[in-house]
């Protein structure tokens, strides 16, 4: 049968637009459910069993008739449609071992201690040995949206990284132009970050904010007579490692600018617009996001922290399978576990917050804010978890202000 390869063409490019990757190979697949269920979300991972129903082959007849009359269904024609039988919603980790039970969350716990200084010293290899960096990316790798109350996300933690070096690769090719790329970073600092945070996360992305990645990808879901995906159209625990030491001087255009005001939405309410014609569309989701900036970032985050190297190279060094299996099941297993604050505990950190306006009213200091406060709650909580614990104490919240005074100091000093 003779077929003609150039409405095929046409075809896959209809379906590549459903995926939110420019330039990546991927699978497509239609499922088909034959009961009504209201409980799955945009943003959930799912895993299904099925029959399996593979595309059927269309003469050139065929192929003309389906595309005089429903040119998106005449598209997913090439599709393969799976009948699911059985469906469920994935652990929210996308870690596999998490969704068949392997693991056993009180030995994670015990050896939270060991394993997070492993980690750590990992983690800053890719920030030539700055540890407290690392210790802050390690808190926002556990970070997640664990209530939403009115504006507020409760437990985002979008990390600014500035002091970050420009260090360009350089190769025989023209790398200025993000449509020879893709999405890869050509920042040699921000290629070693990527390929550590790759190696421990089940789903990330790179996204260097070139002016051609702006221009000419489409970073939220637009209904162009059919809906086409964004990049930022993604699952939950999605993290991204976003790049601002790429950005050029030029100007954005109508996608770009819409492209921006996506990503700033994403990085401040976590909630992502679906575009239509007549009408936008929001959906909550939960993203992670680490921004590499020369100087403080342009784009809204949580906490920043200048980068102070401790050498003059990033140092990688070769690690065991074991060691990062180990490190993903850590990061897993306490960034879903439940935490709480015990109401002696809730007293003490009110009532030091009091004394410590007063003080810095007599003396004339700047005041502590409610959003310092909510940062410092943020981040007791994910030192908390860190360590394996699952209840703030005084100990824990005496280092996370040690910790976060470490930061403040450094950015006074940069």
């Amino acid at each position: 049968m003779h077929l003609d390869s150039s409405k095929n063409e046409d075809r896959f490019k209809k379906v590549a637009s459903k995926f939110p990757f420019p330039n990546e190979d991927h699978v497509a697949a239609i499922i088909k459910f034959y009961e009504k269920d209201d409980s799955l979300k945009v943003t959930d991972v799912v895993e299904f069993i099925g029959v399996l129903s593979h595309p059927k082959e269309l003469s050139d007849d065929e192929l003309e008739q389906d595309d005089a009359e429903c040119s998106f269904d005449a598209a997913f024609s090439i599709v393969p449609c799976i009948h699911a039988i059985y469906y469920r919603p994935l652990h929210m980790s996308s870690n596999p071992l998490m969704s068949f039970r392997l693991i056993d969350p009180y030995e994670i716990q015990r050896r939270a201690s060991h394993i997070r200084n492993s980690l750590l010293q990992y983690i800053a290899t890719a920030f030539r040995g700055d540890y407290l960096v690392a210790e802050f990316v390690l808190l926002q790798l556990l970070s997640r949206i664990y209530n939403r109350r009115n504006d507020l996300t409760l437990g985002k933690l979008v990390l600014n990284i500035s002091n970050v070096p420009s260090c360009p690769i350089v190769t025989n090719e023209n790398l200025s132009s993000s449509s020879n790329l893709g999405l890869i970073h050509s920042n040699m600092f921000a290629k070693h970050v990527s390929t550590v945070l790759s190696s421990l996360l089940p789903k990330y992305h790179d996204l260097p904010l070139t002016l051609s990645a702006f221009n000419e990808f489409l970073f939220y879901p637009r209904d162009n007579d059919k809906l086409d995906s964004g990049i930022l159209q993604v699952s939950q625990g999605t993290w991204f490692l976003i790049d601002e030491t790429v950005m050029e001087e030029g100007k954005l255009d109508e996608i770009g600018v819409r492209n921006l005001q996506a990503l700033n939405e994403i990085l401040d309410s976590q909630k992502l617009k679906y575009a239509f014609p007549f009408n936008d569309f929001e959906f909550e989701t939960d993203i992670g996001a680490i921004i590499l900036s020369n100087a403080r970032s342009f784009l809204p985050c949580d906490c920043i922290i200048p980068l102070l190297p401790n050498a003059e190279e990033t140092l990688m060094f070769d690690i065991q399978e074991e060691a990062l299996t180990e490190f993903r099941i850590y990061l897993s297993t306490l960034r879903c576990a439940e935490y709480s604050i015990p109401e002696n505990v809730s007293e003490h950190i009110q009532n030091e917050f009091v004394n410590q306006r007063k003080n810095a009213s007599k003396t004339g200091q700047p005041l502590v804010t409610q959003a310092d406060l909510l940062l410092r709650m943020t981040l007791a909580r994910l030192v908390t978890l860190s360590f394996g614990q699952l209840e703030l104490t005084p100990e824990l919240w005496d280092y996370t202000q040690n910790l976060d005074e470490q930061r403040k100091q450094r950015i006074q000093c940069c």
